[in-house]
């Protein structure tokens, strides 16, 4: 307003800047101060609007002093503060028009407010003033009363902080006091961790962490929580919390092998909270193939990672494909040669067969043919016919060895088959050989 160049005595000045600010309002475009109005806002959806300390709606003052304030507003249906611009006092008997010096908050007055009261008593205040609209008021004792421990009041004095009612808006501190009120069991509080959890609003996005926060909000019977379950393929069922790691488990499996994928995947969660490595597995399986869930090969990388981290041969093997094709992850050749080793060396047939195909064709590591040739063998051995089908095109056909031999024995059965002209077999009693030293 102190840029507008007006020479009026200031109840003109008042008029006009009020008449300028209000046209976006009523749909103009331009005017007089075109700079009030952006060329990427619509009508009626973003507008700059003048509200009156005061209480007056009309376009000046009833009284010698008045002090208004622009406001930009996001959606005038329902009048959601978004920011506050600036605050001014006009004073009608000079030809000034100045800034307030009052740099208060949401330019309002700090209020003193007796701390002695109880939590609950605060809220109470603080629900009075917010009724009225003097969010600075309600934002310090919805904050005094949060600082007691009040639930409802940290999830209050959150939404202040989410939407700049009355504080600086900071929606990491917002997510801040949600996650308190919902660690205390508060339904409200829990929805609004799972919307920000799941939109990256004050925190790292984690569609996984909202659906839990969703689920403790749906279990006490909140209707939205329910609503955004719906949304992402999930039906709240009561799981009964009182069973084991891998009783969680075994129930999610056998909800998974019934194809009853939201159940399973609410069960795997439960396990997963008390730390059940074949459940992280199993849900990144869900997220995998979109199962019961969206498809997700970010959350499906992140829990076989996890579970693979504790020793789980699958997971360990189904991280090396997540590396070896960039799947939820950056492609890797190296880490994709060392998970699936990782799982090979458990037994894994399948991870048998992948390390073997690393060697083969230079995947993360330096090419060795005896190598991949020993790792087909080991998962054939354990009929993984993929394995079968590599040794075939490179000339062997798998035979039974007798790993009980000592390694002379080995050598001389290779040499007997070698001299009868049985090369697969004596390539495969000197390997085992070798392996024996």
């Amino acid at each position: 307003i102190e840029e507008l160049k007006v020479i009026y005595n200031a109840k003109e000045k008042i008029n006009s800047t009020l008449q300028s600010i209000q046209m976006p309002v009523l749909g103009a475009k331009g005017g007089q101060y075109p700079w009030l109005w952006s060329s990427t806002e619509k009508s009626y959806d973003t507008a700059y609007y003048l509200y009156f300390s005061n209480g007056a709606t009309d376009s000046y003052s009833k009284s010698g002093i008045t002090t208004f304030r622009a406001i930009f507003v996001a959606d005038i249906s329902t009048m959601k503060h978004i920011r506050l611009e600036k605050r001014y006092v006009a004073n009608s008997s000079s030809t000034s028009v100045k800034k307030e010096s009052n740099s208060t908050q949401n330019n309002a007055t700090t209020i003193k407010i007796d701390t002695s009261l109880s939590a609950s008593t605060l809220n109470t205040k603080g629900w009075e003033y917010y009724n009225k609209k003097d969010y600075n008021a309600a934002a310090q004792y919805f904050y005094e009363s949060a600082k007691k421990g009040d639930s409802n009041s940290q999830v209050m004095y959150g939404y202040c902080k989410e939407n700049g009612f009355g504080v600086t808006k900071s929606l990491t501190e917002a997510f801040d006091w949600y996650l308190k009120a919902a660690k205390q069991g508060n339904e409200v509080g829990q929805y609004n961790v799972g919307q920000f959890c799941r939109t990256a609003r004050g925190t790292s996005k984690d569609i996984t962490e909202a659906i839990r926060w969703y689920l403790k909000s749906a279990e006490q019977g909140y209707e939205d929580a329910k609503t955004r379950l719906s949304e992402l393929g999930l039906t709240p069922i009561k799981v009964d919390s009182s069973l084991t790691s891998d009783q969680l488990n075994g129930k999610g499996v056998e909800y998974h092998n019934n194809k009853n994928y939201s159940a399973a995947f609410q069960y795997y969660l439960k396990a997963i909270e008390k730390g059940n490595m074949y459940s992280q597995y199993n849900l990144g399986l869900l997220f995998q193939y979109g199962l019961g869930v969206a498809k997700d090969l970010d959350e499906a990388a992140k829990f076989y990672k996890k579970s693979a981290e504790q020793g789980n041969a699958d997971a360990q093997c189904n991280l090396g494909y997540c590396y070896e094709n960039g799947n939820g992850v950056s492609q890797n050749d190296a880490q994709a040669y060392y998970w699936y080793k990782k799982a090979a060396e458990q037994g894994l047939d399948r991870a048998q067969y992948n390390l073997g195909q690393c060697y083969r064709v230079t995947r993360g590591v330096s090419k060795d043919i005896t190598e991949a040739i020993k790792w087909y063998l080991k998962a054939a051995d354990q009929g993984y016919e993929n394995a079968k089908t590599r040794l075939s095109e490179l000339g062997i056909t798998p035979i039974k060895v007798d790993a009980s031999l000592t390694a002379g024995q080995l050598n001389d059965k290779g040499v007997e088959y070698h001299n009868n002209k049985n090369y697969s077999a004596a390539f495969q009693y000197y390997l085992k050989a070798i392996e024996k030293g």
